[in-house]
C-alpha cells in the first residue's frame, strides 16, 4: 500500500501522462474536425458556383425564347427584354446580354449597309481584313460605354470564341468559351471573363443531324461574364477562413478566371488544407483549387491543444497540491469523524428511546381516551335516562321553569354526548392504523340521505348528487360526509336550499365537493374552522361541538388526502376533499 508522498507522487505523474495524451488527442480531434469543416465548405462552394453558372445560362435561353416567339426582333424590343431582366440587380456579373449573327462574306458589304441604314451610320464588322466566315455582334445591352465597342466585332475571328460558337452551333447545347479578356474591358479595373453561347435556329426546334443544324442555324444569343463580379456573390467567395481560385483546365496563371485572394497564388506556399474540384460546365472543365486560410488551417487548432495542456499541467498541479493537503488533514478527519459517529450512535439510541416513549404515551392516550369516554358516557347515560323518565312520569307535576331547567339539562347531556364520541374519533384517527378498503361513496352518500330524511323534509333542502366512484379508504369516511351535509343543511339562513355533491378525477386521486347556498364563511377563517373546537357561531344560535371539521380533516389526510374549503358562487361554500383512487378496480373497468 502506498504511503501519503509515494500517492501523492504517483497521481503526479499519472496526471502528466494523461495531460499529455489529451493534449495529443485534443490536437488530432482537432485537425480531423478543421478538415471536416474545410471539405464541407468546398463542397459548398464547389455546388453553388455550378448552380450559378446553370441558373445563368437560363438568361440566355430566355432570349432563344424571345426569338422564337417573334418573327423578327429588332433593337428595341431586345433592349426591353434586357432592362426587363435587370442585370445589375438580379444577374451580377453579366456585362452584355447579345446577339451574333454569321455574316457569308459575299453579303458582308450588303449586311454592313443594311444595318448603317437602320440608324448606325459608323457600323462596321472588326477587326478589319479579308475571312472567309464573319459574324457580326448585332445588338448589345446594356449598350453602356463597355459594350459600345462589342458592335460589329467578329468574334468569329477569334480562335477561343470559334471553338465555343462551333459547339453551340452544332450541338444545340449552351457552350462556353476559354478563359479571355473580353472586348469591352478597359485597362482600369479590368477583369478576366469569358462567353457563353445559346443557338438560335430556324423554324424553333433543334434539328436531329449536324447538317440540318447548320442548315436552319440563325445566330447565337450570347452573355459576356466578367469573373469576378460573377463569382463575388457566390456563397463562400466572402469566407475569411477559405481561400479559392477558378482556373479553366490546369492550374496555370495564364487559365486563372477568379481568385478570392489576389495576394495568395495557388503556388505560392504549402498549405495544412488543400482540396482540388474539377467541374464540367458547357463543354469546359473548370479547376477549382481550394486552401485553408490562416483562421481555419492551424492556429485554432494550435491554441487549443495548447490551452488543454497548459490546463491539464495546472489541473496535475492542483491535484498534488490538493492530495497533499488531504493526505495530511486525513488523519484529522479520521479522529473527528470517529468521534462524531460515536455521538451520532448516541443520539440514535436517544431517538430511538423517545420514539419508543412516545408510541407508548399514544397508546396510553388513545386507551385514556377509550377509557374516559365510557366512563363519561355511563354517567351521561344515566343522567339523560332519569331526565327523560322524569319527563314522562312528572311533567305534570313539574311548574314551566322546571320543565325549562328538565331541558337544559336533557340538551347539555345529548351535547355532552356527542363531544365525548367526536373526541374518541379524532384521538382514534391515525394513518398508521387505518386499514384500506375499496368504498362505493355513491352507496355511502345514498345511505346517509335515507337517515337524514327527516332533517331534510323539515328543512326543504334539496340534496343533488351526481355519480360518485368507488374510492380507496376505510369506514371512517362516513363522519366525514356526514358532517359536510348536515353542516350544509344547518348553517344557512333560509328554509329552503341546494346542496350539491360531485367529484372529478385528478390523477391518482379523485376530487370530492360538497357545495351549498349557506351563510358561507369569510376568507380570514378558512384555516381556522379546522382547528378544535373553532365555532363562528354560538351554540345558542347553531347546535354542534366544534370538532366536525377537524375530524373530517384529520379522516381524510389518514387516507392520504386533503381537505379544503373554498367559497361558492353567488353564496355558500364549497368543501373538497381527495381520496385515492382504486386503481385495481380501474383496470377491471378499463378492460
Amino acid at each position: 500500500m502506498l504511503h501519503g508522498s509515494q500517492m501523492a507522487g504517483a497521481v503526479l505523474v499519472c496526471g502528466l501522462v494523461a495531460t499529455a495524451l489529451a493534449w495529443k488527442l485534443s490536437s488530432d480531434s482537432e485537425v480531423r474536425r478543421t478538415d471536416e469543416i474545410f471539405r464541407h465548405r468546398v463542397a459548398e462552394v464547389t455546388s453553388a458556383v455550378k448552380s450559378r453558372v446553370k441558373v445563368y445560362e437560363q438568361v440566355l435561353w430566355g432570349g432563344v425564347g424571345l426569338f422564337q416567339a417573334s418573327k423578327s426582333v429588332d433593337r428595341d424590343e431586345w433592349k426591353n427584354y434586357v432592362e426587363a431582366l435587370g442585370l445589375q440587380n438580379h444577374w451580377p456579373g453579366i456585362q452584355g446580354l447579345g446577339w451574333s449573327v454569321p455574316v457569308p462574306a459575299a453579303q458582308k458589304d450588303a449586311f454592313v449597309a443594311k444595318v448603317r441604314s437602320e440608324g448606325m451610320p459608323d457600323f462596321d464588322i472588326r477587326p478589319a481584313g479579308v475571312r472567309t466566315e464573319y459574324t457580326a455582334d448585332l445588338f448589345i445591352e446594356p449598350l453602356d460605354f463597355r459594350n459600345q465597342r462589342a458592335l460589329g466585332f467578329d468574334m468569329w475571328s477569334d480562335p477561343a470564341r470559334r471553338r465555343a460558337m462551333t459547339r453551340a452551333r452544332d450541338t444545340g447545347l449552351a457552350s462556353t468559351s476559354a478563359v479571355l479578356t473580353l472586348i469591352s474591358e478597359r485597362k482600369v479595373d479590368a477583369q478576366r471573363g469569358f462567353l457563353t453561347f445559346v443557338p438560335v435556329y430556324k423554324n424553333n426546334g433543334v434539328s436531329e443531324t449536324l447538317e440540318q443544324r447548320r442548315a436552319s442555324f440563325s445566330g447565337w444569343i450570347f452573355a459576356a461574364f466578367r469573373g469576378a463580379d460573377l463569382m463575388t456573390g457566390v456563397r463562400g467567395s466572402n469566407d475569411p477562413t477559405l481561400n479559392f481560385e477558378i482556373y479553366d483546365g490546369v492550374v496555370a496563371p495564364e487559365n486563372l478566371l477568379f481568385d478570392t485572394d489576389t495576394k495568395i497564388a495557388a503556388t505560392d506556399s504549402h498549405h495544412a488544407f488543400s482540396q482540388v474540384e474539377t467541374l464540367s460546365l458547357q463543354g469546359r472543365i473548370w479547376t477549382i483549387y481550394f486552401h485553408a486560410r490562416v483562421g481555419l488551417s492551424g492556429s485554432e487548432a494550435y491554441r487549443l491543444s495548447t490551452l488543454v495542456a497548459l490546463m491539464g499541467l495546472v489541473i496535475d498541479a492542483l491535484l498534488f497540491y490538493l492530495i497533499s493537503t488531504l493526505l495530511r488533514s486525513r488523519r484529522l478527519a479520521e479522529d473527528t469523524v470517529a468521534e462524531r459517529t460515536s455521538a451520532l450512535v448516541e443520539q440514535a439510541r436517544n431517538l430511538r428511546q423517545t420514539i419508543d416513549e412516545l408510541n407508548r404515551s399514544n397508546t396510553d392516550l388513545e386507551r385514556f381516551a377509550s377509557v374516559a369516554s365510557h366512563d363519561l358516557q355511563e354517567p351521561l347515560r344515566s343522567i339523560t335516562s332519569f331526565c327523560q323518565l322524569l319527563e314522562l312520569d312528572h311533567a305534570s307535576q313539574l311548574n314551566e321553569e322546571g320543565r325549562e331547567y328538565l331541558g337544559y339539562v336533557l340538551r347539555s347531556s345529548d351535547h355532552m354526548r356527542h363531544l365525548i364520541q367526536d373526541l374518541l374519533t379524532f384521538s382514534r384517527v391515525r394513518s398508521s392504523n387505518v386499514e384500506f378498503e375499496p368504498i362505493s361513496t355513491a352507496n355511502l352518500v345514498g345511505a346517509l340521505l335515507l337517515e337524514l330524511t327527516s332533517m331534510l323534509e323539515t328543512s326543504k333542502v334539496t340534496v343533488e348528487v351526481e355519480d360518485l366512484p368507488t374510492v380507496l379508504a376505510g369506514p371512517t369516511l362516513r363522519h366525514v360526509f356526514l358532517n359536510l351535509i348536515v353542516n350544509a343543511i344547518t348553517y344557512r339562513d333560509s328554509p329552503e336550499g341546494l346542496v350539491r355533491i360531485w367529484a372529478e378525477r385528478e390523477g391518482e386521486f379523485w376530487k370530492f365537493c360538497v357545495a351549498d347556498d349557506g351563510l358561507g364563511i369569510e376568507s380570514e377563517f378558512r384555516e381556522q374552522i379546522f382547528e378544535l373546537f373553532q365555532r363562528l357561531h354560538s351554540r345558542e344560535e347553531y347546535a354542534g361541538t366544534g370538532l366536525g371539521l377537524a375530524v373530517s380533516r384529520r379522516v381524510v389526510e389518514s387516507f392520504g388526502g386533503r381537505m379544503w374549503m373554498e367559497p361558492n358562487e353567488p353564496r355558500g361554500s364549497r368543501f373538497y376533499f381527495t381520496l385515492q383512487v382504486v386503481q385495481s378496480l380501474e383496470g377491471e373497468l378499463n378492460d
